[in-house]
């Protein structure tokens, strides 16, 4: 039996965090490989109890920022001796002996322009991140193949490298959100709830928020700005807004309430690769406003409302827009088949990365 290691010791927060945590629940019972995994402490909380401790190893710090924990990550897979290692999220800072089958998912290293990193940063912040990502991709590129979410992803990441190194399986419905039953008969109050899912990170333009809600005021909305994020930790947000909700991150297993109870999901984030709040939100039928991106049309393509997030009043059209869907019934059903059928749950998306995993034990190649 093939011995393989899943790494998912990168994933601290939000999306990968989710996406290790489904990978790791439905491999549980899998006969064809033997399994270990390698994970973070935030990675941990969601699988805590779910599985035998024994082919399980916790890492407190990431090897993003600690030589000692590269150290401990390469001598525990050297113990191991696996046929391959799988990271999930890429880079994994850790030179292996092994076979290394990487995931690519980081849109700085794809897809990052200047003006891109410069958005809600300082100049200095920027040039900081600027080698931050040069760092990354010396990293990212010392893998054997390489796993994308999306057909331009790889083909940007593999431009003038071999095609047969990269494979692509595009993200899924998580496991937690299959399990929930969308509320028909919710009620709905004269205040329009929007959700934005943030993470903390500039390029997903909490920073707007402020401005968005002036603009939405002097047309008389009425609504609350609904955002998974401390606001203590933003510094130049402004704290006299009410109709601001900082609720902070949000339990995975919250998600899925959260999504059901908004009305609009709001997320004008300049950089991602295949976010996962693009399909929850079709999933759960809510009127979608993202980036005007190639990456988020390949996912969405006209089941959501596009905006510039460089032009305020951009956003508040889109808002609006979206706004005047929450009642269009047939054209959210038709976002949610979409995402069904184009992406599919995630017992899938496992079968279709271990399918990608035999080639590389079998042949050497991903061809």
């Amino acid at each position: 039996m093939h011995k393989i290691i899943f790494n998912c010791t990168t994933n601290i927060q939000g999306g990968p965090v989710q996406n290790a945590a489904n990978f790791i629940i439905s491999t549980l019972n899998e006969k064809k490989y033997k399994f270990y995994y390698f994970v973070s402490e935030s990675v941990f909380k969601l699988i805590a109890g779910k599985l035998n401790m024994e082919v399980v190893h916790v890492f407190k710090y990431s090897p993003s920022k600690s030589l000692r924990t590269r150290y401990e990550i390469k001598a525990k897979a050297n113990k191991i001796e696996p046929d391959l290692i799988f990271t999930m999220a890429g880079p994994a800072y850790v030179s292996f002996d092994q076979m290394h089958f990487m995931g690519c998912s980081n849109p700085y290293i794809l897809y990052a322009n200047y003006r891109d990193i410069m958005f809600g940063r300082s100049y200095l912040s920027s040039i900081i991140r600027y080698f931050h990502t040069k760092y990354q991709k010396y990293y990212i590129y010392k893998a054997d193949f390489f796993l994308f979410q999306t057909e331009n992803s790889k083909k940007v990441f593999l431009r003038n490298k071999d095609i047969n190194k990269g494979v692509v399986v595009p993200n899924s419905i998580g496991l937690i959100f299959q399990e929930s039953i969308l509320g028909e008969n919710q009620t709905r109050d004269e205040c329009l709830k929007i959700l934005c899912p943030f993470e903390l990170y500039p390029h997903k333009g909490a920073h707007l928020i402020p401005e968005i809600a002036r603009a939405l005021h002097s047309k008389n909305f009425i609504f609350k700005f609904i955002v998974t994020i401390e606001k203590n930790l933003i510094s130049d947000l402004e704290s006299k807004h009410q109709d601001i909700n900082f609720i902070g991150r949000q339990d995975y297993f919250s998600m899925a309430k959260l999504y059901e109870s908004c009305d609009i999901v709001f997320m004008p984030s300049v950089l991602e690769v295949f976010s996962s709040v693009t399909i929850e939100s079709l999933f759960f039928q809510k009127p979608l406003v993202i980036a005007d991106r190639s990456f988020n049309r390949e996912i969405a393509k006209e089941y959501a409302f596009y905006c510039n997030p460089y032009i305020i009043d951009s956003c508040v059209d889109a808002i609006i827009s979206a706004k005047e869907a929450i009642h269009n019934k047939d054209f959210l059903k038709e976002g949610k088949d979409r995402a069904i059928e184009n992406f599919g749950v995630y017992h899938n998306r496992k079968e279709l990365i271990l399918r990608e995993i035999d080639k590389i034990l079998l042949d050497g190649s991903l061809a």
